[in-house]
């Protein structure tokens, strides 16, 4: 590894970000509505009209836009609309590098794919075959189907918008128009923009091209219609932005880099244990505090990785850390298997991260600064999210750490008496520094302050989310700590991926095909390199002119193309300047074989061989050693071509979709594809390693690929989710639509004079904000028996219709029914101040907590306990409806702590962090289950399918599941650590079939006392000793539903204390009993409950699930133990939890 130059990185940092705004702009072209893509999905589109608007006329490929035909440039046009001065500034930035030798302006890499090959400059390369390439070609694949309408799919096939024609032309000279009123709004003249300029400009773009380009689809082929604009943009300008700081630090890379297949990358993971940090949480207030300053911590990281040291962009975030795709050469030292720490040469980055968390955490906490293994993708991110554990115990420490936790706060006190004051011992928040006692805990000066930031913050958004338990508790003082995760590891490291295909083809086939292919190919070369003569190529073309056709037809057109046309020219001569770029294989097989066999049989000098502009026809190629010479062979010429072509695209479809370590340590292992030479080795391979290679190619070429852009765009589609379950989670938490629009509204009193501090009244908790305003923050629930008036009235009326009308009128923010005054509300603290509540009124505010923002896997949040059903059922609904094609692939877990809201928050949140359910191994939830049931799950959310889906198949290219017994359409390696499996539909096997799935799941504990905390414990995924039916797989809610509804009933509450009293004896008495204790358990049911006849029974066997009470009779012994416990974690739910049995 060359040295690396860390200051002439920070020289050209605002190069970098040019050359980053110039690739995001690099498919304006794609904006047009006329172009081929695009324009036979929209009615009325007027050539005549479209020409007398924009200037020019209408084109039909994106690489006109860019190009000038009669002294006209759409691309020109659009800027002069604008102002000339725009067009003049596009044009006149320079990309100031010094690496390649080459001037290269912004619009170079704007224009990029509109420039031939042979035209193209270095850094153009650079980004549009090393970045853009791999990114787009990659992630896009062949698919062969068009699509019926023009929509966008989220990363799993659901229907998420369709695509408008009023973001087209006319959202693109919006943009133009905007992008010039920012840049006149700068301070300094264009000429002499400073770097700060630059990173206003450079989040301006980000801003308007995500937000433009993320309703407009890259390509109009099924299914790829999940590819945004923004997605491609996005990956293509980072992957670029890293390149150029590679080569910035060391300009070797350079070299390296005209080769742009060379280009590699790392992920860098700033990694910290953000929950930890909530887990200290002793009151709401800090979670808040937590919470806004990890997303602070996590957003000035991004600042420096981005914007000051401009080494590449953020491509994920979740509850571990922050990750970057950076340069593949600034690793140092391995500090694990496949991690590395940053090198030395850039250790100032290193201190400036630990600076942020110094600054905002105080010392708290620091992170872990690894580096993955560089690689052409970002799939080794898994590797660093997976060893997340491991590396919160390898924090980066700034020098002297233990003396600064102490001397930071010391330094800032002037007073000599503070410095020696005593303390109460050591802080409960932060566990670091010494405290004082405030109120209930004892508080370091830090700490302190933060609670008041965070008061003060509340107070100032006082319509936003709740801090204060109190107010969230319901009529039975319990909130619920819910956590909703998405198990997402196998879809970080692309195993599930493999289980999503681009096309529809047939595996038998193609796969025989492939073989014979190879094997043909196998035995020319073997044949060439024993005998030493190139005339063992002779008619390879055209002996294997079918195989090698129908291997081309699953490639994109780009690559069919050129072979069909050398193959089919007749004047090779000119084909080879026009085509040059194809010829490139042609070459290197050639210089690759004439390396190979023995001196005596070639007379081709290296000089000839290292020039890509050969001419050919002009020269004497021995084919063997009788001295036979050749000239203007055509035939042979295209022969060799053609071994060459069709061995450089098995090659390359090996290299770029090999993504990740996982899958080269795969296929090195087997030692037939040399990467660091970039060859096959043909002479090694055996029948088994054809079969095997082949297997793999098909698979690659079929499957949607583990590209950059398709793990952000999962990643993305699972944030989503949450974001909305967060944004909508008032809409539909409460059970009926009348409670949601009261239980929002908070009551204020306006009172002078009040100091600042929280406040009782009657058990009723309240704070003032010191300025005049007293706020409840009690639930109302709790409050309104306490504050209501006395009204004779109302001792005619029920007790429920009592507290309608006074939830009516909360909901019409009528007042007149609280106390016109509240005396004797007095202070919590020692004083003991009373004071009077007058003139309230209400305030509107969000009924929950969020413990942590949502991020791709996980959201944790604070409800009233009472909401925690709704919750459930309406996130499953979501589910269902979001992921209906991959139900049983992409596992998510549902985790309820419910307690008393006075119970300490630590409690909660450490049982909450344990119910969260960490996997070992994803092979702990993975289950069998045959196609009728599998078929009933996704009849369940197939109809949600709207006309958009219904046009396209998308159930054939998304829900293709593990087979366990059977025979299926594909069989692929989901995991390349493991044997290939079989996968296939459920439309195209027997109800009988058993499928693999990984099922959603629900786990819930009631802490009615704080070690129940340690009962949460999980092993291969599931719960131990009497809780071994925990997690229930999220199916089994319709039944808890059902238990609710049938024990609900006031006849049979009474009953069901009964049952379970009986219930729970049984179970401990009659161990190893399991006949007996089932025969007495069916007795007891009908007895008890008073099942007289089969009607009755059957509606009570349908509480499990079964049929009929004949069914439920059947179940076998351990079946009906397993309905036994899940009947008293239904009961426990219900009545212990929720007190609503």
């Amino acid at each position: 590894m060359g040295t690396l130059d860390l200051n002439n990185l920070l020289d050209k940092k605002t190069e970098i970000i040019k050359a980053e705004v110039g690739a995001l702009l690099f498919n304006l072209g794609k904006t047009h509505a006329f172009i081929g893509n695009w324009r036979n999905y929209f009615s009325g589109l007027d050539e005549n009209c479209f020409k007398n608007k924009f200037g020019y006329d209408v084109f039909k490929s994106y690489k006109t836009y860019f190009e000038e035909k009669d002294g006209v440039r759409p691309f020109d046009l659009d800027l002069e609309s604008i102002d000339k001065k725009l067009k003049d500034f596009i044009y006149k930035l320079e990309l100031n590098f010094d690496f390649f030798e080459e001037k290269v302006n912004l619009v170079d890499i704007i224009y990029a794919g509109a420039v031939d090959d042979k035209d193209q400059k270095k850094l153009v390369k650079v980004f549009f075959r090393g970045c853009e390439n791999i990114n787009s070609g990659i992630d896009k694949g062949a698919p062969k189907e068009q699509l019926d309408k023009l929509w966008i799919s989220n990363a799993f096939g659901t229907f998420k918008e369709e695509v408008k024609k009023s973001n087209f032309d006319d959202a693109r000279i919006n943009f133009f128009n905007k992008l010039w009123l920012k840049l006149s709004s700068l301070d300094n003249n264009l000429d002499n923009l400073t770097h700060e300029d630059w990173i206003k400009i450079r989040r301006f773009v980000f801003s308007e091209i995500k937000e433009w380009y993320s309703h407009l689809l890259s390509d109009n082929r099924f299914p790829v219609n999940d590819v945004t604009l923004w997605d491609q943009a996005y990956m293509s300008a980072s992957l670029f932005k890293a390149a150029v700081a590679a080569m910035c630090l060391d300009k070797n890379k350079s070299t390296d880099y005209e080769t742009p297949k060379n280009i590699r990358w790392s992920i860098l993971g700033i990694q910290y244990d953000k929950l930890s940090l909530v887990d200290k949480s002793l009151k709401t207030h800090f979670i808040s505090w937590y919470r806004e300053n990890i997303n602070n911590c996590d957003d000035e990281v991004k600042k420096l990785i981005e914007e000051k040291y401009t080494l590449g962009n953020e491509i994920y975030r979740d509850e571990t850390g922050i990750y970057f795709v950076v340069p593949e050469n600034i690793s140092g030292d391995e500090e694990d298997d496949k991690l590395y720490k940053l090198n030395d040469e850039i250790n100032v980055v290193k201190e400036d991260i630990i600076k942020i968390f110094e600054e905002i955490f105080n010392g708290e906490i620091y992170p872990a600064i690894l580096l993955t293994e560089p690689s052409r993708g970002t799939m080794n991110l898994a590797i660093l999210v997976e060893k997340s554990k491991e590396n919160f115990f390898k924090p980066c420490l700034p020098e002297n750490f233990s003396k600064n936790i102490l001397a930071k706060r010391d330094d800032n006190i002037c007073d000599k008496n503070e410095k020696d004051k005593s303390y109460d011992g050591l802080c409960k928040i932060c566990g670091l520094r010494p405290g004082k006692k405030e109120d209930d805990m004892i508080l370091c000066d830090i700490c302190s302050d933060r609670k008041e930031s965070r008061m003060k913050e509340w107070v100032e958004n006082i319509d936003y989310e709740t801090i204060w338990t109190g107010e969230l508790q319901d009529k039975k003082g319990r909130i619920a700590l819910v956590t909703l995760k998405f198990e997402m590891k196998e879809w970080l490291d692309g195993d599930l991926i493999n289980s999503l295909v681009i096309r529809n083809e047939n595996f038998y086939n193609n796969i025989k095909n492939i073989i014979t292919l190879l094997r043909n190919m196998d035995t020319v070369y073997k044949n060439f390199m024993n005998d030493g003569s190139l005339k063992m190529f002779e008619n390879f073309r055209e002996d294997n002119k079918e195989l090698i056709n129908k291997f081309l037809d699953l490639f994109d057109k780009g690559i069919e193309g050129p072979y069909v046309g050398i193959c089919n020219s007749e004047n090779l001569s000119s084909l080879k300047e026009e085509l040059k770029r194809s010829f490139e294989c042609f070459y290197d097989f050639l210089k690759e074989i004439f390396d190979n066999i023995d001196p005596n049989y070639k007379d081709i000098n290296n000089k000839t061989i290292d020039n890509n502009s050969i001419d050919l026809m002009n020269r004497k190629i021995r084919i063997n050693k009788n001295s036979k010479w050749f000239n203007n062979d055509y035939i042979l010429v295209k022969d060799i071509f053609s071994f060459a072509y069709i061995e450089t695209q098995i090659y390359d479809v090996l290299l770029e979709r090999s993504i990740g370590d996982r899958w080269e340590d795969l296929i090195n292992q087997k030692g037939i594809v040399d990467f660091e030479n970039r060859k096959i080795c043909w002479t090694k391979l055996t029948d088994d390693d054809i079969e095997f290679l082949s297997k793999i190619l098909l698979q690659f070429l079929v499957r949607k690929n583990p590209s950059p852009a398709r793990l952000r765009r999962i990643t993305e589609t699972t944030l989503d989710f949450l974001n909305n379950i967060k944004k909508d989670l008032t809409l539909f938490m409460f059970d009926g639509e009348s409670k949601k629009e009261w239980r929002s509204k908070r009551i204020v009193w306006k009172t002078n004079n009040v100091k600042k501090g929280e406040y009782r009244y009657k058990g009723l908790e309240f704070m003032s904000d010191g300025e005049g305003n007293v706020y409840l923050i009690s639930s109302i629930e709790q409050a309104v028996d306490l504050i209501k008036k006395d009204d004779v009235k109302e001792k005619e009326k029920e007790k429920e219709d009592i507290y309608k009308d006074i939830y009516n009128k909360i909901k019409s923010s009528d007042v007149d029914w609280i106390k016109d005054k509240l005396e004797h509300v007095e202070t919590v603290d020692e004083d003991k101040t009373e004071i009077t509540l007058e003139n309230a009124r209400y305030k509107n505010y969000l009924p929950y907590i969020s413990i942590m923002d949502p991020t791709p896997t996980m959201w944790q949040f604070i409800v009233p306990a009472e909401c925690a059903p709704q919750v459930i059922k309406e996130v499953e609904e979501r589910y269902n409806r979001e992921f209906k094609y991959v139900i049983g692939k992409l596992p998510m877990h549902i985790g309820v702590v419910i307690q008393d809201y006075k119970k300490p928050l630590y409690v909660g949140l450490k049982a909450l962090r344990n119910i969260k359910r960490d996997l070992e191994n994803y092979d702990d939830i993975k289950i069998q289950i045959n196609a009728e049931k599998l078929k009933a799950f996704q009849k369940n959310s197939f109809h949600y399918i709207n006309g958009y889906e219904q046009a396209e198949k998308l159930e054939d290219v998304y829900a293709l599941y593990e087979i366990c017994d059977d025979n299926g359409k594909y069989k692929f390696y989901t995991n390349p650590e493991k044997d290939s499996v079989w996968l296939d539909t459920t439309a195209n096997k027997a109800e009988s079939t058993k499928f693999c799935v990984y099922p959603n799941t629900f786990d819930f504990e009631f802490i009615d006392v704080n070690t129940r905390r340690n009962d949460i414990y999980y092993k291969s995924g599931k719960r131990l000793d009497e809780k071994d039916n925990r997690p229930y797989t999220l199916d089994k809610w319709r039944l808890f539903e059902e238990f609710f509804k049938y024990f609900s009933k006031e006849e049979r509450k009474a009953k069901l204390q009964n049952l379970v009293s009986l219930l729970y004896s049984k179970l401990q008495d009659w161990r190893g009993e399991d006949e007996g204790l089932k025969q007495f358990m069916l007795s007891s049911f009908i007895n008890i409950l008073n099942l007289k006849d089969e009607e009755d029974k059957d509606k009570f066997a349908a509480i499990f699930g079964k049929k009929n009470w004949n069914d439920f009779e059947r179940s076998s012994l351990s079946e009906f133990k397993t309905i036994l416990k899940m009947f008293i974690d239904m009961y426990e739910f219900w009545h212990k939890a929720l007190k609503k049995l």
